[in-house]
Protein backbone atom coordinates (compact mmCIF):
# COMPACT_ATOMS: atom_id res chain seq x y z
CA UNK A 1 0.00 0.00 0.00
CA UNK A 2 1.02 3.36 -1.08
CA UNK A 3 1.56 6.05 2.17
CA UNK A 4 0.52 9.54 1.60
CA UNK A 5 3.44 12.66 1.72
CA UNK A 6 2.31 14.92 4.96
CA UNK A 7 1.51 17.80 2.21
CA UNK A 8 -1.01 15.23 0.91
CA UNK A 9 -2.00 14.34 3.99
CA UNK A 10 -3.37 17.67 4.82
CA UNK A 11 -4.41 18.79 1.55
CA UNK A 12 -7.33 15.71 1.78
CA UNK A 13 -8.07 16.61 5.32
CA UNK A 14 -8.86 20.00 4.31
CA UNK A 15 -10.81 18.78 1.22
CA UNK A 16 -13.08 16.61 3.73
CA UNK A 17 -14.08 19.36 6.55
CA UNK A 18 -16.90 21.03 5.00
CA UNK A 19 -18.52 17.30 4.34
CA UNK A 20 -17.69 16.22 8.14
CA UNK A 21 -18.90 19.39 9.22
CA UNK A 22 -22.74 18.78 7.25
CA UNK A 23 -22.59 14.99 8.79
CA UNK A 24 -24.29 12.00 7.27
CA UNK A 25 -26.51 13.89 4.95
CA UNK A 26 -24.18 15.47 3.14
CA UNK A 27 -22.71 12.50 2.14
CA UNK A 28 -26.10 10.94 0.77
CA UNK A 29 -26.10 10.09 -3.12
CA UNK A 30 -28.76 13.00 -4.58
CA UNK A 31 -31.71 10.85 -5.75
CA UNK A 32 -31.71 8.86 -1.73
CA UNK A 33 -35.32 9.80 -0.68
CA UNK A 34 -35.47 11.85 2.58
CA UNK A 35 -35.50 10.20 5.57
CA UNK A 36 -39.36 9.68 6.94
CA UNK A 37 -39.50 10.59 10.66
CA UNK A 38 -42.04 9.20 13.14
CA UNK A 39 -44.24 11.21 14.27
CA UNK A 40 -44.62 15.11 13.45
CA UNK A 41 -43.27 18.35 15.34
CA UNK A 42 -46.05 20.28 16.46
CA UNK A 43 -46.97 22.72 14.23
CA UNK A 44 -46.61 26.61 15.18
CA UNK A 45 -49.05 28.12 15.80
CA UNK A 46 -51.74 29.89 13.30
CA UNK A 47 -52.27 33.61 13.58
CA UNK A 48 -55.24 34.93 11.78
CA UNK A 49 -56.39 38.06 10.76
CA UNK A 50 -60.31 39.16 11.72
CA UNK A 51 -62.39 39.12 8.29
CA UNK A 52 -65.46 41.34 8.33
CA UNK A 53 -68.37 38.96 8.83
CA UNK A 54 -70.11 38.04 5.82
CA UNK A 55 -73.31 39.60 4.80
CA UNK A 56 -76.61 38.64 5.62
CA UNK A 57 -79.52 37.45 3.41
CA UNK A 58 -83.05 37.32 3.97
CA UNK A 59 -84.59 34.49 1.89
CA UNK A 60 -87.02 35.64 -0.65
CA UNK A 61 -90.30 34.00 0.33
CA UNK A 62 -92.33 32.00 -2.22
CA UNK A 63 -94.11 34.04 -3.98
CA UNK A 64 -98.24 32.88 -3.74
CA UNK A 65 -97.84 31.89 -7.72
CA UNK A 66 -96.71 28.81 -7.41
CA UNK A 67 -96.50 25.76 -4.70
CA UNK A 68 -93.64 25.61 -2.73
CA UNK A 69 -93.86 22.02 -1.38
CA UNK A 70 -94.15 18.43 -2.96
CA UNK A 71 -98.05 18.30 -2.77
CA UNK A 72 -99.35 18.28 -6.32
CA UNK A 73 -102.65 18.40 -5.69
CA UNK A 74 -105.03 20.18 -3.67
CA UNK A 75 -108.12 18.53 -0.76
CA UNK A 76 -111.29 18.22 -0.73
CA UNK A 77 -113.04 18.75 2.06
CA UNK A 78 -116.78 18.24 2.65
CA UNK A 79 -118.70 19.61 5.74
CA UNK A 80 -122.15 20.29 6.64
CA UNK A 81 -123.51 22.70 8.10
CA UNK A 82 -127.01 23.56 10.21
CA UNK A 83 -129.29 26.15 8.60
CA UNK A 84 -132.33 26.49 10.42
CA UNK A 85 -133.76 29.21 7.51
CA UNK A 86 -133.82 26.20 4.98
CA UNK A 87 -135.38 22.74 4.79
CA UNK A 88 -132.92 20.95 3.69
CA UNK A 89 -128.99 19.96 4.14
CA UNK A 90 -126.42 23.05 3.91
CA UNK A 91 -123.63 20.96 2.59
CA UNK A 92 -120.44 21.99 1.18
CA UNK A 93 -117.62 21.02 -0.69
CA UNK A 94 -114.14 22.85 -0.08
CA UNK A 95 -111.20 22.69 -2.30
CA UNK A 96 -108.03 23.52 -0.26
CA UNK A 97 -105.27 24.07 -2.36
CA UNK A 98 -101.32 22.29 -2.39
CA UNK A 99 -99.99 23.07 0.93
CA UNK A 100 -102.32 24.27 2.76
CA UNK A 101 -101.69 21.98 6.05
CA UNK A 102 -98.06 23.13 5.89
CA UNK A 103 -97.18 26.83 6.84
CA UNK A 104 -100.01 27.88 9.66
CA UNK A 105 -99.38 31.46 8.55
CA UNK A 106 -100.43 31.70 5.30
CA UNK A 107 -103.69 32.90 4.49
CA UNK A 108 -105.81 32.48 1.53
CA UNK A 109 -108.50 33.95 -0.55
CA UNK A 110 -111.47 32.49 -1.26
CA UNK A 111 -113.90 31.71 -4.43
CA UNK A 112 -117.73 30.83 -4.03
CA UNK A 113 -118.90 28.79 -6.91
CA UNK A 114 -122.52 28.04 -6.76
CA UNK A 115 -124.29 25.58 -8.98
CA UNK A 116 -126.67 25.44 -11.27
CA UNK A 117 -130.18 23.93 -10.56
CA UNK A 118 -131.39 20.39 -10.58
CA UNK A 119 -127.46 19.83 -9.85
CA UNK A 120 -125.63 19.61 -6.21
CA UNK A 121 -122.57 21.23 -4.94
CA UNK A 122 -120.29 18.29 -6.83
CA UNK A 123 -121.25 19.96 -10.13
CA UNK A 124 -118.15 22.33 -10.22
CA UNK A 125 -116.25 19.01 -8.82
CA UNK A 126 -117.38 16.87 -12.17
CA UNK A 127 -116.73 20.06 -14.41
CA UNK A 128 -112.89 19.58 -13.30
CA UNK A 129 -112.85 22.82 -11.13
CA UNK A 130 -110.00 21.06 -8.46
CA UNK A 131 -107.94 19.38 -11.40
CA UNK A 132 -107.93 23.08 -13.03
CA UNK A 133 -107.13 24.71 -9.52
CA UNK A 134 -104.26 22.19 -9.03
CA UNK A 135 -102.71 22.60 -12.72
CA UNK A 136 -102.87 26.19 -12.75
CA UNK A 137 -101.31 26.99 -9.10
CA UNK A 138 -98.85 24.62 -10.19
CA UNK A 139 -97.49 26.21 -13.17
CA UNK A 140 -97.55 29.62 -11.14
CA UNK A 141 -100.48 30.71 -13.72
CA UNK A 142 -102.53 31.94 -10.30
CA UNK A 143 -102.26 32.10 -6.63
CA UNK A 144 -103.33 29.48 -4.16
CA UNK A 145 -106.84 29.87 -3.12
CA UNK A 146 -109.58 28.05 -1.48
CA UNK A 147 -112.81 27.13 -3.49
CA UNK A 148 -116.24 26.73 -1.34
CA UNK A 149 -118.93 24.78 -3.43
CA UNK A 150 -122.19 24.84 -1.03
CA UNK A 151 -125.27 23.60 -1.72
CA UNK A 152 -128.78 25.07 -2.99
CA UNK A 153 -131.77 22.57 -3.86
CA UNK A 154 -134.41 24.96 -4.09
CA UNK A 155 -135.50 25.70 -7.48
CA UNK A 156 -137.64 28.87 -5.99
CA UNK A 157 -136.87 32.96 -6.70
CA UNK A 158 -134.98 34.84 -4.15
CA UNK A 159 -138.28 36.09 -2.35
CA UNK A 160 -138.99 32.76 -1.40
CA UNK A 161 -136.17 31.08 -1.24
CA UNK A 162 -133.70 31.90 1.81
CA UNK A 163 -130.70 29.90 0.00
CA UNK A 164 -128.48 33.27 -0.50
CA UNK A 165 -129.03 34.53 2.89
CA UNK A 166 -127.72 31.21 4.24
CA UNK A 167 -124.74 31.40 2.43
CA UNK A 168 -123.63 35.05 3.38
CA UNK A 169 -124.79 34.62 7.05
CA UNK A 170 -123.82 30.89 8.04
CA UNK A 171 -121.34 29.77 4.81
CA UNK A 172 -119.25 32.97 4.74
CA UNK A 173 -118.55 33.11 8.64
CA UNK A 174 -118.25 29.57 8.97
CA UNK A 175 -115.47 29.65 6.07
CA UNK A 176 -113.65 32.52 7.45
CA UNK A 177 -113.67 31.00 10.77
CA UNK A 178 -113.05 27.75 10.33
CA UNK A 179 -109.86 28.15 7.35
CA UNK A 180 -107.36 30.73 7.30
CA UNK A 181 -108.90 33.07 4.89
CA UNK A 182 -108.26 36.84 3.73
CA UNK A 183 -111.59 37.95 5.50
CA UNK A 184 -112.42 40.76 3.95
CA UNK A 185 -114.14 41.74 0.20
CA UNK A 186 -110.85 41.61 -1.81
CA UNK A 187 -110.38 38.35 -0.35
CA UNK A 188 -113.54 36.99 -1.65
CA UNK A 189 -115.08 36.65 -5.63
CA UNK A 190 -118.39 34.79 -6.45
CA UNK A 191 -119.72 33.16 -9.16
CA UNK A 192 -121.90 30.41 -10.38
CA UNK A 193 -123.51 28.79 -13.53
CA UNK A 194 -127.08 29.06 -14.60
CA UNK A 195 -129.19 29.60 -11.22
CA UNK A 196 -125.44 30.12 -9.76
CA UNK A 197 -124.76 32.75 -12.05
CA UNK A 198 -128.46 34.26 -11.26
CA UNK A 199 -127.62 34.14 -7.29
CA UNK A 200 -124.10 35.61 -7.90
CA UNK A 201 -125.50 38.44 -9.80
CA UNK A 202 -128.24 38.98 -6.82
CA UNK A 203 -126.04 38.59 -3.67
CA UNK A 204 -122.66 40.72 -5.76
CA UNK A 205 -125.22 43.93 -6.33
CA UNK A 206 -126.96 43.25 -2.68
CA UNK A 207 -124.13 42.34 -0.89
CA UNK A 208 -121.13 44.30 -2.10
CA UNK A 209 -119.48 44.40 0.90
CA UNK A 210 -118.75 41.04 1.16
CA UNK A 211 -117.56 40.03 -2.53
CA UNK A 212 -115.26 42.20 -4.70
CA UNK A 213 -115.56 40.11 -8.07
CA UNK A 214 -118.86 38.57 -9.07
CA UNK A 215 -118.80 36.10 -12.22
CA UNK A 216 -122.27 34.99 -14.14
CA UNK A 217 -121.64 32.17 -16.04
CA UNK A 218 -124.55 31.81 -18.29
CA UNK A 219 -126.98 33.03 -16.16
CA UNK A 220 -130.53 32.07 -15.34
CA UNK A 221 -131.27 35.50 -14.14
CA UNK A 222 -133.69 35.54 -11.94
CA UNK A 223 -137.60 36.77 -12.70
CA UNK A 224 -137.95 38.75 -9.50
CA UNK A 225 -134.56 40.31 -10.15
CA UNK A 226 -134.53 41.91 -13.88
CA UNK A 227 -136.49 45.08 -12.47
CA UNK A 228 -134.30 45.76 -9.45
CA UNK A 229 -130.72 45.35 -10.91
CA UNK A 230 -130.71 49.00 -12.13
CA UNK A 231 -131.55 50.19 -8.78
CA UNK A 232 -129.04 47.91 -7.21
CA UNK A 233 -126.35 49.27 -9.25
CA UNK A 234 -127.40 52.85 -8.66
CA UNK A 235 -127.03 51.88 -4.87
CA UNK A 236 -123.82 50.34 -4.98
CA UNK A 237 -121.72 53.53 -3.37
CA UNK A 238 -117.96 54.20 -5.26
CA UNK A 239 -116.01 52.30 -2.67
CA UNK A 240 -117.67 49.21 -2.95
CA UNK A 241 -117.00 48.84 -7.11
CA UNK A 242 -117.40 45.51 -8.31
CA UNK A 243 -115.63 43.92 -11.15
CA UNK A 244 -117.96 41.33 -13.10
CA UNK A 245 -117.39 39.00 -15.27
CA UNK A 246 -120.42 38.01 -17.79
CA UNK A 247 -120.42 35.19 -20.51
CA UNK A 248 -123.23 33.67 -22.25
CA UNK A 249 -123.41 30.74 -25.28
CA UNK A 250 -125.01 32.27 -28.26
CA UNK A 251 -127.65 29.40 -28.66
CA UNK A 252 -128.76 29.78 -25.03
CA UNK A 253 -132.27 30.69 -24.21
CA UNK A 254 -131.28 33.31 -21.59
CA UNK A 255 -128.64 35.35 -24.11
CA UNK A 256 -131.26 38.12 -24.45
CA UNK A 257 -131.50 38.69 -20.50
CA UNK A 258 -127.87 38.30 -20.24
CA UNK A 259 -127.13 41.55 -23.00
CA UNK A 260 -129.81 43.32 -21.22
CA UNK A 261 -127.75 43.37 -18.20
CA UNK A 262 -124.55 43.81 -20.22
CA UNK A 263 -125.73 47.00 -21.28
CA UNK A 264 -127.06 47.80 -17.90
CA UNK A 265 -123.17 47.13 -16.63
CA UNK A 266 -121.98 49.54 -18.57
CA UNK A 267 -124.35 52.09 -18.39
CA UNK A 268 -123.32 52.24 -14.73
CA UNK A 269 -119.71 52.21 -15.47
CA UNK A 270 -119.35 48.72 -14.14
CA UNK A 271 -116.26 47.22 -14.53
CA UNK A 272 -117.07 43.69 -16.06
CA UNK A 273 -115.36 41.55 -19.24
CA UNK A 274 -118.63 40.38 -21.28
CA UNK A 275 -118.27 37.46 -23.75
CA UNK A 276 -120.36 36.28 -26.03
CA UNK A 277 -119.56 32.63 -26.81
CA UNK A 278 -120.51 29.99 -29.49
CA UNK A 279 -122.69 26.94 -27.53
CA UNK A 280 -125.77 26.22 -25.41
CA UNK A 281 -126.90 26.31 -22.19
CA UNK A 282 -125.00 22.83 -21.39
CA UNK A 283 -122.01 21.33 -18.59
CA UNK A 284 -120.16 21.33 -22.36
CA UNK A 285 -120.16 25.01 -22.25
CA UNK A 286 -119.27 25.62 -18.78
CA UNK A 287 -116.16 22.65 -18.84
CA UNK A 288 -114.94 24.24 -22.24
CA UNK A 289 -114.05 27.86 -19.70
CA UNK A 290 -113.59 26.72 -16.54
CA UNK A 291 -109.86 27.75 -17.09
CA UNK A 292 -110.90 30.94 -18.25
CA UNK A 293 -112.59 31.72 -14.87
CA UNK A 294 -110.24 31.05 -12.70
CA UNK A 295 -107.52 32.77 -14.30
CA UNK A 296 -109.97 36.24 -13.92
CA UNK A 297 -111.49 35.33 -10.60
CA UNK A 298 -107.55 34.89 -9.53
CA UNK A 299 -106.32 38.08 -11.15
CA UNK A 300 -106.60 40.70 -8.61
CA UNK A 301 -105.06 38.28 -6.34
CA UNK A 302 -101.72 37.85 -8.07
CA UNK A 303 -99.01 39.55 -6.28
CA UNK A 304 -97.48 43.19 -8.20
CA UNK A 305 -95.13 41.95 -10.35
CA UNK A 306 -96.33 38.64 -11.01
CA UNK A 307 -99.28 39.14 -13.19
Amino acid sequence: MRRMSKRQAATLLLFLLPALALGPAACQPLNTPAPVLRGSPPAPEATFTSLPPLPTFTPVPATPTASACADEAGEIVRAELEAQMLTWPLRLNLYLPPCYRQDAAVRYPVLYLLHGQNASEDQWLDLGVAETADRLIASGAVPPFIIVMPYDKSFKQPTEDRFGEALTDIVVPYVDAAYRTQADRSGRALGGLSRGGAWAIHLGLTRPELFESIGAHAPAIFVTDTNKVERWLAAIPPDLRLRLFLDIGDNDTGASEALRLESRLARYGVEHEWHFYLGAHTEAYWQAHVEEYLRWYAELWMVEGEK
